[in-house]
């Protein structure tokens, strides 16, 4: 039994949509699809996908239910249907939750609806859901085992950018986010707790900045909003992720991204205070 993904691809020269598996990020196969000219419709690209806990059973499961609109006057191809792309949503949304991978650690944050709205603001603050077929070089690890216990780590490329303490039951959570110290001139201590800066990897900028802050869910996602704040993680977090792209050196983390995670959270509507 492996773990891996089950994609939606679309195409601009066809109406079919590519239903296929993959054990590594859609993200970073797409590129070997589109190489092979997949019934010499690419370029693909992702619509949308799941991480599943034994890809090769959700596949079938999946393309079973699919056989009444099976394309077939596509030679050489076995994965392309009639179907729109928002029918391929619903079909990963109605795919039973036992076949996901994570399961438990998404029941846990659908039920806390602060968390989610933090992530939710956090990815639109940061522009990370501006680059979401850049999975794979940005990841998200969603209640890591790392001690002590975190809610969340992001990492853009080896870059830890953003992390928050497990509060235990406590109301008052501690974050840390990496700016850019020189783009982010003028956040007051006093309003988001300790600013320091120096050298965390050999690869950081020297002007790389940790800015903490301990406060509740809702205070942390107000605070987000901050345009100091925001352009200081604006500009050292889309400058490492273009940099790392550009090189095509995805995330070591990439193993632990939880896409399903950064699914759900997606679902939420952006809503600026």
């Amino acid at each position: 039994m492996a773990t891996g993904y089950i994609y939606a691809l679309t195409s601009p020269k066809t109406t079919y949509v590519k239903i296929g598996l993959s054990e590594r990020l859609p993200p970073l196969r797409l590129a070997e699809i589109n190489a092979n000219d997949y019934g010499g419709f690419a370029p693909w690209s992702i619509h949308d996908f799941i991480h599943v806990k034994d890809v090769a059973k959700t596949e079938t499961y999946l393309h079973r239910g699919l056989r009444d609109v099976l394309a077939r006057d596509v030679p050489g191809t076995k994965e392309l249907f009639r179907i729109t792309p928002d029918q391929a949503t619903k079909l990963f949304e109605d795919c039973p939750r036992d076949h996901f991978f994570g399961d438990v650690r998404l029941e846990r944050l659908r039920h806390n609806i602060d968390f989610s709205q933090f992530l939710r603001a956090l990815l639109h603050v940061s522009g990370l859901d501006l680059v979401m077929h850049l999975q794979g070089y940005w990841t998200l690890s969603l209640y890591p085992s790392t001690n002590g216990g975190r809610l969340f780590t992001i990492n853009i490329g080896q870059h830890e950018v953003a992390f928050a303490l497990d509060p235990r039951g406590r109301e008052r959570v501690e974050f840390v986010l990496v700016t850019d110290k020189l783009a982010a001139r003028g956040i007051r201590a006093s309003t988001f707790g300790a600013l320091y800066s120096k050298l965390l990897y050999t690869s950081a900028s020297a002007r790389l900045r940790r800015t903490s802050m301990i406060c509740s869910l809702q205070e942390a996602k107000l605070r987000l909003h901050d345009p100091v704040l925001r352009r200081g993680l604006v500009a050292y977090w889309m400058d490492h992720l273009i940099r790392i792209s550009e090189e095509g050196r995805p995330s070591l983390h990439a193993k632990h991204h939880n896409s399903n995670a950064v699914r759900q959270v997606m679902k939420h509507s952006y809503c600026k205070p």
